[in-house]
């Protein structure tokens, strides 16, 4: 499956003004694609450390689910302008440059391994998103990480049941 797709219209890149379409899928990739012409402007696969503990399903595919988030770079990303969030399957949290490609920040571990989590939101320089489901042991509950802090802290609040949403947590 694929997450929602989000725009970034008028992004300034080597090529003029385009209009940036992003979208990632349960094979643990994002695709940055161009809206005139189709075409990829940039991709990557997440490289996933560890194996899940559970096989895939059409439940818990152990990959991306959340969708991604555009927003400011965070603080020691280097350069400002706009960052694309994606959490991958394996919970670490990848910051790239939207328009680049590359990786602002070293992945940050956010999630336990091959949860399901839904979309992330962003506030103040901290990450959100919701877990449920139960995939991998991964409890429910709404979870952040401040890229504010140089030590990437991470919070945790245990819901009783499924923080569901494909939008992720409100703000």
């Amino acid at each position: 499956g694929l997450t929602v797709p989000i725009v970034r219209p008028s992004s300034q890149t080597q090529k003029g003004f385009r209009d940036l379409v992003v979208v990632a899928g349960a094979s643990d990739k994002v695709f940055v694609i161009d809206a005139e012409t189709g075409e990829p402007f940039w991709q990557k696969t997440m490289q996933s450390e560890g194996k899940p503990a559970g096989a895939d399903s059409w439940l818990c595919h152990n990959g991306i689910n959340s969708t991604p988030l555009i927003g400011p770079a965070p603080p020691g990303a280097g350069g400002g302008g706009q960052a694309l969030f994606v959490l991958a399957g394996d919970g670490k949290l990848h910051t790239f440059g939207l328009i680049s490609g590359e990786e602002l920040l070293p992945p940050s571990p956010f999630l336990p391994p091959f949860g399901k989590a839904w979309s992330l939101n962003l506030l103040n320089n901290v990450v959100y998103t919701t877990t449920s489901q139960g995939c991998n042991g991964v409890k429910s509950g709404v979870w952040s990480i401040d890229l504010g802090d140089p030590a990437h802290k991470v919070s945790f609040f245990q819901t009783g049941s499924g923080a569901w949403g494909r939008a992720g947590p409100a703000m």
